[in-house]
């Protein structure tokens, strides 16, 4: 029998070696079957825990019901016979000790530790609730009271960006990224100038001066603020947002030329005239991809074309889009120009390069580069800083593990139909993705 109740107890993985099992019985509780195990303990309880008397008395027994994990597919619970004695000296009346379940607390340790284990993943709490058969407020409850969360120290490369939050008073939510062990350091409820400022104010000045990398986008306020605080730092322009400038002028060009052949074709009552735009409209639109990809990555691969009805190839697409108009195929041969210049330099070159690139483009006929040549004028220093080679990894420093967190957040965001609080938000996103955890109770932290 000894035997038995000792497999019972590992099943159920019962930490308490004091605990012995009484029976094992079914019940069915609203339509749900449960496998209902009766427990005691062993443990004789001496002292008074007020007055540390000995003189105490056996008072009653009482039944407390705990939810416990599933076992082999069915649901557990716990029946434990739970003693109360009374101190004869002091007239408290107290329990029994015991190792197995906390003070009003209807679940056992082990719940709790399967809880905060399924937390880790991207899952909403209701799911983890429905899971366990408890509230999802409960699940929420024991998440935020066993689970605490500080800021990590700033390390020498770090990226800040932002994401839609939809949570309190503000739209997006600001992350800052620590890009050498990719770990969130923090996550700010907004954005604006006085909330980072606020948070950065609260940071020691000698941790803040170990930081010597900042990697962000083009958003002045960015600029403004990091340059005022981290004085030691060198700003690192995101190569993707800046090369984005000047690939969205050329493809708002193509666009402007598809819709202008789009008007014709409405007005055009030629047949063949009709044919010829058509085909010049279908591939504007239809092999945009193409169109927008770096010459030095194409492959001139075939394909069916089903508005010819025959096998064309990429280069026979590109040939055909750029002859449609003189400044299309100049601002194409511009935008190539740059992404090899970005491409093959390094930081010894990048400035005279990209001068000489800023200098042909202002010769050119082509004048919708200009407000992204602005940008990039004015952002100058900062995009030459980001073909800085790290140290520690031998690569260029961008934001695209940053880019990549704000995508994990948004999806722990979606699977719970966003947050109300941004706390909670806040604490689920470091609690998925930092790799060591600081938990407030013990009997989580042994375990």
């Amino acid at each position: 029998m000894f035997a038995q109740e000792d497999y019972i107890i590992k099943i159920l993985k019962l930490q308490d070696c004091h605990l012995r099992i009484i029976k094992v019985e079914s019940e069915k509780i609203n339509q749900i079957s449960f496998t209902v195990v009766h427990a005691t303990n062993t443990l004789p309880t001496e002292k008074c825990p007020v007055c540390k008397s000995n003189n105490i008395a056996r008072k009653d027994c009482r039944i407390r019901v705990i939810n416990h994990a599933t076992v082999v597919g069915f649901n557990c619970l716990i029946k434990y016979h739970l003693l109360r004695y009374y101190c004869k000296d002091c007239s408290k009346i107290f329990n029994e000790n015991n190792n197995f379940i906390s003070p009003r607390i209807q679940h056992s340790n082990i719940v709790i530790q399967n809880i905060l284990k399924d937390c880790k993943e991207i899952c909403s709490f209701r799911s983890i609730a429905k899971r366990y058969h408890l509230s999802t407020t409960t699940v929420i409850k024991i998440f935020t009271e066993n689970v605490k969360f500080g800021r990590l120290p700033l390390t020498e490369v770090i990226g800040v960006d932002e994401f839609k939050g939809t949570v309190g008073f503000s739209k997006y939510c600001f992350i800052i990224k620590d890009l050498l062990n990719s770990e969130i350091i923090e996550i700010l409820s907004s954005r604006k100038q006085e909330i980072i400022e606020g948070f950065l104010k609260s940071i020691p000045k000698n941790e803040r001066e170990t930081v010597k990398f900042i990697v962000m986008d083009l958003w002045k306020p960015y600029r403004t603020i990091f340059r005022f605080w981290f004085s030691n730092a060198k700003l690192i322009a995101d190569r993707f947002h800046y090369v984005r400038l000047i690939t969205d002028r050329f493809n708002r060009m193509r666009i402007k030329l598809m819709n202008q052949i789009k008007s014709k074709l409405d007005i055009e009552n030629n047949y063949e005239l009709r044919q010829k735009l058509d085909i010049d409209y279908y591939f504007l639109k239809k092999y945009w991809k193409i169109i927008l990809e770096y010459d030095g990555e194409q492959k001139n691969t075939e394909f069916y074309c089903p508005k010819l009805k025959r096998r064309i190839r990429k280069f026979d697409v590109l040939d055909h889009v750029l002859n449609l108009d003189n400044q299309l195929g100049e601002a194409y041969y511009l935008k190539n120009k740059f992404l090899t210049v970005i491409n093959a330099s390094t930081l010894e070159n990048i400035e005279k390069n990209l001068l000489e690139w800023i200098k042909e483009v202002n010769s050119s006929m082509v004048r919708d580069y200009d407000v992204a040549i602005e940008t990039i004028l004015y952002w100058k220093q900062e995009i030459i800083n980001s073909f800085i080679i790290n140290p520690k990894t031998g690569n260029t420093m961008t934001n695209a593990s940053t880019e990549g967190t704000n995508n994990f957040c948004k999806v722990v965001k979606r699977v719970s139909y966003g947050y109300r609080d941004f706390n909670l938000m806040r604490a689920r996103i470091l609690y998925c993705n930092r790799k060591n955890i600081v938990f407030k109770s013990q009997s989580i932290k042994d375990n």
